[in-house]
């Protein structure tokens, strides 16, 4: 009779110490990405983001200051970044921020031709960053 294992089993013989099967050789599938969180804009060109709440606010705080339709204000990028600390990608002097990784967004809009920047953080509003 050869070695037991802990269990009383034979040693080495996975079957009986309750090893897991191999996996059969059938057809493998893709693997499935998990939905995005809804707080979470999504990526790529500005086309990407017409319907995100963020980019409509985005797009309605500047119509208003500019005067115009909020048809006239283009998306031209927007897209998820990681800001290097709380300044969000727009610092204002005299201020301090955290000095900590901060995830967030970036809406670039487009108006008379020029461009105008909106930063914010997940899960909050964007703001108007003239810089």
């Amino acid at each position: 009779m050869g070695e037991q294992g802990p269990t009383g089993t034979p040693a080495g013989d996975p079957e009986q110490a309750g090893a897991q099967p191999e996996a059969s050789s059938g057809p493998e599938t893709e693997p499935v990405e998990p939905a995005p969180d809804p707080g979470t804009p999504p990526r790529g060109d500005g086309a990407d983001w017409l319907d995100d709440p963020r980019v409509a606010a985005a797009r309605e705080d500047l119509a208003q200051r500019l005067g115009l339709e909020v048809e006239a204000i283009e998306v031209s990028k927007a897209n998820e970044i990681e800001w290097n600390d709380g300044a969000l990608g727009c610092p204002e002097e005299g201020m301090d921020y955290s000095q900590a990784l901060v995830p967030g967004y970036v809406v670039v809009l487009r108006a008379r031709g020029e461009t105008h920047r909106y930063h914010g953080a997940l899960g909050k509003p964007p703001f108007h960053c003239p810089r």
